[in-house]
């Protein structure tokens, strides 16, 4: 759950930033290749099992409540559909649905990246709640 308005969250979580990594302290080199109204396509860079790691990321915007994301990396291969329902004026939940296809060692332990994934949406909400509050 997310305390925002469904159309902020939407804009908010599709504008996709080169400094977006910063949000949740995550040292990535992003690159954004393509920005149209209905795609993103984008590179990753970052450190991965003691190397650099690269991934393209492309995302495939369906509004006004849903987009898409196809991620091809060195660790591992990803899909994800996010879909987002309305709750109340101000709040918004969040329903992601991912495949995960690993391919490094660091990527199989399903507990570890589980906990990970959880620390960075986590810091993702609290800063797009606290741009929703700023514009109120």
């Amino acid at each position: 759950m997310i305390n925002a308005p469904l159309p902020f969250v939407y804009s908010w979580w599709t504008d996709f930033r080169e400094d977006d990594w910063k949000i949740t302290g995550q040292r990535r080199k992003i690159t954004i290749h393509e920005r149209t109204r209905n795609r993103f396509i984008m590179s990753v860079k970052y450190q991965g099992q003691g190397k650099t790691a690269t991934a393209a990321r492309i995302v495939t915007l369906k509004p006004p409540d849903a987009w898409h994301l196809d991620w091809i990396g060195d660790e591992h291969d990803e899909t994800g559909d996010y879909k987002l329902t309305r709750v109340g004026r101000n709040r918004t939940k969040l329903t992601v649905i991912f495949k995960v296809k690993p391919k490094a060692t660091s990527w199989a332990n399903k507990v570890k990246r589980q906990r990970i994934i959880e620390n960075v949406w986590n810091k993702y909400i609290a800063a797009m709640e606290s741009a929703a509050l700023r514009i109120r």
